[in-house]
């Protein structure tokens, strides 16, 4: 029974996903990994020249050091503790992290392809093959940079834990 019912939640666990994994597209909006052509120009001070300011580039992060970060949280031997510092506001989400781990205990083996990282500003964006026993969904994942670490982001995480029927 208990196996049957994790069957089926992570079925239904990877039908959300896909569905979240759907977006709209906003035409104001650049494309991921695709900075702004608009430089962001600061208020003059009243006898000061104006001045033209840009984002500063940000090195990617390695496909490797994402899906590690992905295999690290769905890792039934790491304590829940220990993955916080993997997502951001970890700390707030540690009993959500143990309920996942709890989740897919029975599930089966899960495995992730990260490839195709595109970094705009401190946030990037990577396609994910998640693969389990019934098959392999492609979503999109985002990470931000949180002062020299790589996060999963909170939209991201919410769709990871999803997928062990948590909510976030």
């Amino acid at each position: 029974m208990i196996h049957r019912k994790c069957v089926s939640s992570v079925g239904a666990l990877l039908v959300a996903v896909a569905g979240v994994a759907c977006g709209s597209d906003d035409a104001n909006t650049p494309a991921v990994g695709q900075p702004s052509s608009q430089p962001t120009t600061t208020a003059p001070e009243p006898s000061a020249v104006p001045t033209t300011t840009q984002v500063p580039d940000v090195a990617p992060p390695t496909p490797d050091l994402l899906q590690d970060s992905l295999v690290r949280l769905v890792d039934p031997a790491i304590p829940a503790q220990d993955k916080a510092g993997l997502v951001v506001d970890g700390q707030t989400r540690v009993e959500a992290l143990a309920a996942l781990t709890t989740g897919l205990d029975n599930y089966g083996r899960i495995t992730f392809v990260v490839s195709g990282v595109d970094v705009a500003g401190t946030s990037a964006t990577a396609k994910v093959d998640v693969t389990g026993p019934h098959g392999t969904i492609p979503i999109n994942m985002t990470w931000d940079k949180v002062g020299e670490a790589w996060q999963l982001s909170g939209a991201s995480t919410c769709n990871l834990l999803a997928m062990g029927r948590v909510q976030c």
